[in-house]
């Protein structure tokens, strides 16, 4: 893409300087920058942070990179450039770039994403869960108090390393379930690629724009999802769609399971 690109104006103020002094300028950013379906997209997004800029309640804040206008503007490049922009970044430019970065670095991939189902998941972590099990066991049996005042294991080295052990196995089979992963789908379809990408913007939006107040934002997700694949068609038809395809939606990454889960 070496031709000049015109930005329309209802684009984002961050979307548009991350395009201008970012690394990736594929098809599926010219799309997302041009598409009209994408004006209502940014519409909608921007009605859920909160008037003013007041903080945006989310699972993860924006990242250090998007805190800043400056932090935009890279070695070498001028801030006269940007001069059209009469203000500090707002929140919601934060967010929508960082959304904007996240799905074409996503789409930027020389090897396309890979998709596994639950099933698949839980075969990977079972032996690291079955080496967890052995190891709780072998500690409540080497976990033998001795006689004495007060009362110490028998074999408090062996302890240690049996806990230690268990805890990097426990957090191995963890990886290998990928319950924060989008990609981990109920069951192989021939729309594995479709499902995978959708309920992977799905929870870009609800990590950078949630919680919502009322119902998951599936029309901008939708949007999103047709214009960065190229896909025509009717939108209410294919939002249907993206609506199955998250129901059973990823446990956010910063929700430990102490924590209370989102409905």
């Amino acid at each position: 893409m070496n031709e000049a690109l015109t930005i329309p104006g209802w684009v984002p103020d961050g979307v548009r300087l991350m395009y201008e002094v970012g690394p990736l300028k594929n098809e599926c950013a010219r799309r997302l920058l041009t598409d009209p379906r994408m004006k209502a997209a940014w519409t909608e997004l921007r009605k859920l942070v909160p008037r003013g800029d007041a903080p945006t309640p989310s699972y993860h804040p924006p990242s250090s990179y998007m805190q800043e206008r400056s932090k935009f503007i890279s070695p070498g490049c001028s801030p006269e450039k940007y001069n059209d922009v009469g203000a500090p970044l707002s929140d919601f430019d934060r967010l929508a770039a960082a959304l904007y970065y996240q799905v074409i670095l996503t789409l930027s991939q020389i090897e396309k994403p890979m998709t596994w189902t639950v099933a698949e998941a839980r075969d990977m972590a079972k032996p690291y869960l079955e080496a967890v099990k052995l190891c709780d066991d072998s500690i409540k049996i080497e976990s033998i108090p001795s006689w004495g005042n007060p009362p110490r294991l028998l074999n408090e080295e062996i302890v240690s390393a049996l806990k230690a052990t268990r805890d990097y196995l426990f957090d191995q089979a963890q990886i290998r379930l990928m319950a924060n992963n989008p990609r981990v789908l109920e069951s192989h379809e021939t729309s594995d690629p479709l499902r995978a990408h959708a309920r992977s913007i799905a929870t870009m939006v609800r990590d950078l724009f949630g919680p919502f107040p009322k119902d998951f934002p599936h029309a901008p997700v939708t949007r999103i999802f047709m214009v960065s694949l190229n896909e025509n068609g009717d939108i209410d038809a294919m939002k249907r769609r993206v609506v199955k395809w998250c129901q059973a939606g990823p446990v956010p990454i910063s929700i430990t399971t102490k924590g209370a889960l989102p409905q």
